[in-house]
């Protein structure tokens, strides 16, 4: 079983809170799995959630094992300059405690 990094997820749920436009929220969302689940809320009410991959640490390598076609969410400390653009090149959103985010939305 995976466990989620709470205070890092916290973290980075306030950072997107932070910079989100007017009208718009964003929270963990409550699950029964330990699986870790973004949910944004749009000023229509509109509603998503995002699978989140709570990671310490992500190196090229760890891209190649990441989901390709589905909406995903990587979360980590740090991300080096090098694996935010192997995941951009994926289209994979992503999000770090020094600031970094690139979202990516799919219709």
């Amino acid at each position: 079983m995976k466990i989620i990094d709470e205070t890092l997820l916290a973290a980075v749920v306030q950072l997107l809170s932070e910079r989100l436009p007017t009208g718009w929220a964003v929270e963990r969302w409550s699950s029964a799995t330990p699986a870790a689940v973004v949910s944004f809320s749009a000023p229509n009410q509109a509603r998503g959630e995002v699978p989140a991959a709570v990671c310490q640490r992500l190196d090229p390598r760890g891209i190649a094992t990441l989901p390709d076609g589905r909406p995903l969410l990587v979360v980590a400390p740090y991300l080096s300059r090098g694996v935010r653009e192997l995941l951009e090149r994926k289209a994979i959103s992503y999000v770090d405690r020094k600031s970094s985010l690139h979202p990516t939305v799919q219709a």
